[in-house]
């Protein structure tokens, strides 16, 4: 497909925007479960990003930091998929096996936000650094 049909579909023939421009209205329309839900997606997706980036970082396979974490291979699958709940525990293993710090951040101001996810449902932010 041409990039020029490519945006008539997706687009509606408009001028293509942002991910945030298409998102941010629907986003400000979303109940406060959906609010939830979506925090919880956002959470899980970034704390995929940060495992998977320390562990390609390391030059490990998911296999190899099974092997020095003591988490499965299949849990560290669905954590880097986004698809998993992981504990503080298994949190701890990961990261350090991953030569890496398990810190609990405020979630207070935006910047502290970014880049961090939630363990569990708390209340402040967990980033791998």
């Amino acid at each position: 497909m041409t990039d020029y049909v490519i945006k008539h579909i997706l687009w509606g023939g408009g001028t293509m925007t942002s991910y945030e421009d298409v998102a941010g209205p629907r986003r400000a329309k979303l109940s406060a479960k959906g609010r939830r839900q979506l925090r919880q997606f956002e959470d899980a997706a970034t704390l995929a990003a940060q495992v998977l980036e320390l562990r390609a970082n390391s030059g490990l396979t998911q296999g190899e930091l099974a092997d020095r974490s003591g988490v499965s291979q299949a849990d560290i699958s669905r954590i880097e998929r986004g698809s998993a709940n992981p504990t503080e525990r298994t949190l701890c293993k990961i990261a350090d096996a991953l030569d890496a710090d398990l810190r609990l951040m405020p979630r207070s101001s935006a910047s502290a936000q970014r880049g961090s996810a939630r363990v569990n449902g708390s209340r402040n932010a967990v980033k791998l650094l």
